[in-house]
């Protein structure tokens, strides 16, 4: 079982983020703990929170969240140096009768941060496959530029970001043969359409697409698939085309 105050110590420590004072509070690693552990239930196709995470997937939660703050770090042009200064420790280098002393300069914030985020995330992907034993890479994600507001200063700088969206909850109901579908509204940037798809089996080895709206305020559709036991569920489709299926609601017509 996983504990959370520690799960954010350790991160703390990956983005050097561990001394006092802190450079963020608690709450916004808990912001990016809950994110990675939406990424990751997607991936298991699960429901974990924290405290029912198996053991063997802390640390990958450990990983992805160390990617999110890597990502908030280099968005605001954190340095890679403890300091933040953007410099490292002078170091000395001594020749015969002659001593000099020069500054190694750290890279810079989005270099350094968003090098360690892309690291980490083939770190991620390696392990899943390795944990899951699939022998399937996991899906490819494809970088988009968007803009983060700084949580300090309120000033905004391009970073790279590709993840999932938030996916919905959904509920059915049934009027005769009419099977209605409605499901909460995402409104995270890079929103691009709803997929409602109806499937004959819960695995939805094989479904339709029986609606999809590009308008991320729709919340609701209707729909006659005839007599039988049928499986709906929602996905959220990003710009960057990655999918986040809701949880899957059955509806028995006529049954």
């Amino acid at each position: 079982m996983a504990v959370k105050a520690d799960l954010i110590a350790r991160v703390r420590r990956r983005v050097s983020d561990a001394r006092t004072p802190e450079l963020y509070a608690d709450v916004y690693y808990e912001d990016a703990v809950d994110r990675s552990l939406q990424r990751l239930n997607m991936d298991l196709a699960s429901a974990y929170t924290v405290e029912s995470l198996l053991a063997k997937y802390e640390y990958l939660l450990e990983l992805r969240t160390t990617i999110e703050m890597a990502l908030i770090r280099g968005g605001e042009g954190a340095s890679s140096a403890v300091s933040d200064d953007g410099t490292a420790p002078a170091q000395a280098v001594t020749v015969p009768n002659l001593t000099v002393s020069r500054a190694i300069r750290a890279k810079r914030g989005p270099e350094h941060w968003l090098d360690l985020a892309a690291r980490l995330e083939d770190e991620y992907e390696r392990l899943f496959l390795q944990l899951e034993g699939t022998g399937e890479a996991v899906e490819q994600v494809v970088m988009g530029e968007i803009t983060r507001q700084s949580l300090r200063t309120g000033g905004k700088s391009p970073y790279r970001l590709a993840r999932p969206l938030t996916a919905v909850d959904i509920a059915v109901s049934l009027d005769g043969l009419t099977v209605s579908l409605t499901w909460t509204q995402n409104r995270q940037e890079l929103f691009s359409h709803y997929s409602v798809e109806r499937s004959a089996t819960p695995g939805f080895t094989s479904y339709i697409v029986i609606a999809r709206s590009p308008n991320c305020q729709s919340f609701g559709v209707d729909d006659e698939p005839g007599l039988g036991t049928w499986y709906y569920r929602v996905v959220v489709v990003s710009m960057d085309g990655l999918r986040s299926p809701s949880t899957t609601v059955t509806a028995a017509v006529g049954t």
